[in-house]
């Protein structure tokens, strides 16, 4: 028989390596660290800010730091989850730099993970700007159809000024980065050009008798080509290239109205793009906080300014965070975070004597509670006569004015509104007929309420003076049904407000 002794470089006890590992047996490892983003060798420019997610976990103990270092040095350390860390690529030099990062548990054991990243060498020839202060014109553009202004100037002694109907520049230049030109006209229109495809600006302004127009683009080499087709003076000034920014958005508020499932009405405002083109704006949200686009999110287009996006199907009795965010060339920035909790969902409880059918409000302080049970299985609308009774309300929480009206109206007897209004349940005395939405309420948690079947039901809301509006509990049909009940609505359910 052979006998064979294996020997493991990594069989050590040392610190940092806080399990054992033998030849037999091997036992779980009780703390790891890992850098999740970003990935080894990524690449950032120097505007860009490195984000270092960092995740550790440990089978046999708790977490109580992690520290990132960048080239061995401190950089940051956490104590919570999330482990997230924010490097700006401008304070570090062009060149590849070590990000490590290490965890330690209440033990003294410690995991680490590393990764390399690369800040890229800025352009050499972008960004630039390019006035006529010293009366030339570049020799790298095309100068038959333009001169120089000495009259006229935004910001410098001179300007350009078309010659001829067609006015022209080319230029050919190659960024690293997202950029944008910018210039300062006056006079006739303007056009302008990128790779040959006429480009609507991402911002213009109008500064005294000149206009600023800005146009965004993506990196690489492009041929930019500007013009007027008027024989009117055209002066050109203060041209400037420049990389572009993050864009910038603001989440400025949450509303929680009711609906079948819990909403949110969130309002923010986009209020830079950065000098570029916005790919998308919009809201994400999550149950846990700096929530991003890569959860859920709305995804909207359009200019600066003030939106309102909605949320819908989130889940009762939750808390929620939600921030604005806009994306660019560059990037994606995020607004402020804001937090939300649901309401429980009480559709269903036995409370105040019969069963809660609606909430009206996020907190669930008010609704309507529904009788349990049908209050007739055959009755009619009317008191055996048409008339008019003005109960022509059909919104939420006009079923108990409606009631009354009718009540008052048809006065004494044996009908729909009547039976409700004298209706004594549990202690309570002041159920209604319900209005036609608040009946469709009714329907639409009839499986939480419980006691229907699938005939007409009547509600309070008069339709004409012959007739009044009921729903088929079956097919949830609405229509507006005879009052002496010959049409095939006879059942009513009685609710009250709380």
């Amino acid at each position: 028989m052979a006998l064979f002794l294996f020997f493991c470089s990594s069989c050590d006890t040392s610190e940092g390596r806080p399990y054992l590992q033998t030849s037999q047996t091997s036992q779980p490892q009780l703390l790891t660290c890992s850098i999740t983003n970003p990935q080894s060798n990524a690449q950032f420019n120097m505007e860009e800010n490195i984000t270092v997610a960092v995740t550790a976990e440990d089978t046999d103990g708790t977490i109580t730091e992690v520290q990132l270092y960048v080239d061995s040095v401190g950089y940051d350390l956490k104590t919570v989850f999330p482990y997230n860390f924010v490097i700006k690529a401008g304070d570090l030099n062009p060149g590849t730099h070590l990000l490590k990062a290490v965890a330690k548990n209440k033990q003294g054991a410690k995991g680490e993970d590393t990764v390399s990243v690369i800040i890229k060498q800025p352009s050499t020839e972008s960004p630039d700007f390019v006035t006529f202060s010293d009366g030339k014109i570049p020799n790298t553009w095309q100068t038959d159809t333009w001169e120089l202004d000495d009259t006229f100037g935004y910001d410098d002694t001179y300007s350009l000024k078309a010659t001829k109907n067609v006015a022209t520049v080319v230029a050919s230049k190659t960024f690293d980065v997202y950029s944008y030109v910018e210039f300062y006209t006056t006079g006739s229109n303007f056009y302008f050009y990128i790779d040959g495809v006429k480009t609507e600006p991402v911002n213009t302004n109008n500064t005294s008798n000149w206009k600023q127009w800005v146009y965004g683009f993506s990196p690489g080499k492009h041929v930019f080509k500007w013009e007027t087709t008027s024989a009117n003076k055209l002066n050109l000034d203060a041209i400037k290239f420049a990389s572009s920014d993050l864009p910038e958005a603001h989440t400025t508020g949450v509303t929680l109205p009711y609906g079948g499932s819990p909403v949110a009405n969130v309002n923010y405002t986009l209020s830079s793009n950065g000098n570029n083109i916005i790919i998308a704006h919009g809201i994400c949200w999550s149950t846990t906080s700096n929530p991003t686009v890569a959860e859920n999110k709305t995804t909207n287009t359009g200019n600066l300014g003030n939106y309102m996006n909605v949320i819908e199907n989130l889940v009762n009795n939750t808390t929620y965070y939600v921030r604005a965010y806009a994306t660019n060339g560059v990037g994606t920035a995020y607004g402020e975070e804001l937090s939300f909790k649901t309401a429980k969902n009480y559709i269903g409880d036995s409370y105040q004597g019969g069963i809660v059918a609606y909430i009206s409000d996020v907190m669930g302080e008010h609704g309507l509670i529904a009788a349990p049970n049908d209050q007739s299985t055959n009755i009619a609308w009317w008191n055996g006569n048409y008339t008019v009774t003005g109960a022509i309300g059909t919104a939420i929480g006009t079923g108990q004015s409606n009631t009354t009206a009718i009540v008052q109206t048809q006065g004494p007897g044996n009908y729909a509104a009547k039976l409700c209004d004298d209706f004594v349940l549990n202690g309570y005395n002041d159920w209604f007929l319900p209005s036609r939405d608040e009946l469709d309420i009714l329907y639409q948690n009839r499986n939480l309420i419980g006691g229907f079947t699938t005939d007409y039901y009547w509600s309070s809301s008069e339709d004409y003076y012959t007739s009044a509006w009921c729903q088929n509990f079956g097919s949830g049909l609405k229509s507006s049904g005879n009052k002496d009940g010959t049409y095939a609505a006879s059942r009513v359910r009685a609710v009250r407000a709380f």
